[in-house]
């Protein structure tokens, strides 16, 4: 039996490396386009790699995370992510701590420590790996997918490219898919800066406020997050702005608003003290934004006031390079419940290829693996 993988990451490698447990006879091989597999995990969570999140495990707020739960509710509710951290303890012998808001980390504190782990897992189980191995079209008919011009055979083929952030050819992703007849969503950037209409001054450049995020379309509120707010000369990042950007489609007749209640943090709400003058708000306020409030020539300032300076209508995203993710991807109406494609019983899915995407904190590896997982374990 000849088992492909497309694409070298952690939903492929789990994968792979289940699939060859399972079945030591069988021919598992992964093929990955650029000169190193796990590329993903080096980059994540700022090189700590935020592999996972420890709601996966409790189930619990779990409702606002993923750009539909619905679908994550079909496709993943019956995988034990427990069973998966497991794996990773027992036959991996990889520790983790989580911190305070359930995100989960290498107890070593570095990314380098969980893809280490998992190339010798695979070296050892036999698993063959081929870098620099660009795969250019998928023949369903003919089971055969084809590298630099060779073609290769398969039995069963997994299909984990992830997205296309980063340095990523956008054109390679639909070139690709388009050989199966399949919907593929736009791809476009998520969990990334947002460019706004309104300028920046000057004064809040490089000013991190922290706060609650509201976004809100139209004027309905969509999402909201406390975080921190970073003002850069075109428009806000931060992490709770990355988030929000998950909820914003890329075409939309709609406007999209970003407002931040700087008064709320960390659970604490310190809102009594609106309505003062500004010289009796600088000992609760950072400096820059009593300088932007200034601006407003107001002498006081009820919460009103304060949103809606703190308002800003989305323009704009950033692009694939600065972004964590894409959103886009193969349209989930394509994909059955045990992760195989709708008219090609003997191709499956893992990671962010699907269109079903979550906010920061672990959750988008996390669905990577829960993939890879799910999919090993019943192969």
């Amino acid at each position: 039996m000849e088992i492909v993988s497309i694409g070298g990451g952690v939903s492929s490698v789990i994968f792979s490396y289940l699939v060859k447990k399972r079945h030591p006879e069988y021919k598992v091989s992964i093929y990955e386009s650029s000169d190193k597999i796990l590329k993903r995990v080096l980059v994540s969570g700022n090189g700590r790699c935020n592999f996972f999140n420890y709601n996966f495990v409790t189930n619990q707020f779990l409702e606002n995370t993923f750009t539909s739960y619905k679908e994550y509710k079909r496709l993943f509710s019956e995988v034990n992510a427990s069973d998966f951290l497991e794996l990773l303890k027992r036959e991996f012998n990889f520790q983790y701590y989580v911190d305070s808001s359930n995100r989960m980390y290498p107890f070593a504190n570095i990314s380098s420590s969980l893809r280490n782990v998992l190339i010798d897992k695979l070296d050892k189980i036999g698993v063959k790996v081929y870098v620099n191995s660009p795969v250019s079209k998928i023949d369903s008919k003919l089971k055969k997918i084809f590298i630099n011009n060779k073609s290769v055979n398969y039995d069963k083929l997994f299909i984990g490219i992830g997205g296309v952030s980063y340095d990523r050819n956008l054109q390679n992703y639909y070139n690709l898919l388009s050989s199966l007849n399949l919907t593929v969503d736009e791809f476009y950037p998520s969990l990334t800066p947002l460019i706004v209409s309104k300028r920046i001054p000057s004064c809040l450049e490089g000013t991190r406020l922290k706060g609650r995020l509201s976004l809100k379309r139209n004027r309905t509120l969509i999402y909201q997050e406390d975080g921190e707010l970073l003002f850069k000369k075109d428009g806000l990042s931060g992490i709770c702005v990355f988030d929000a950007s998950l909820f914003i489609p890329q075409k939309s007749k709609d406007s999209y608003y970003i407002s931040f209640n700087p008064f709320i943090h960390d659970g604490i709400d310190i809102t009594y003290l609106l309505y003062k003058s500004l010289d009796e708000l600088e000992g609760s306020l950072h400096p820059n934004l009593i300088k932007y409030l200034s601006l407003s020539k107001k002498v006081k300032y009820s919460s009103k006031d304060i949103l809606d300076l703190l308002t800003f209508l989305v323009k704009d995203r950033y692009k694939f390079k600065d972004s964590q993710i894409s959103n886009g991807g193969i349209n989930l109406s394509n994909i059955n419940d045990d992760l195989t494609l709708k008219n090609e019983k003997d191709i499956y899915l893992g990671g962010e290829i699907i269109n079903l995407h979550a906010i920061c904190g672990g959750f988008n590896m996390g669905l990577a693996f829960l993939s890879g997982f799910k999919v090993g374990n019943t192969l």
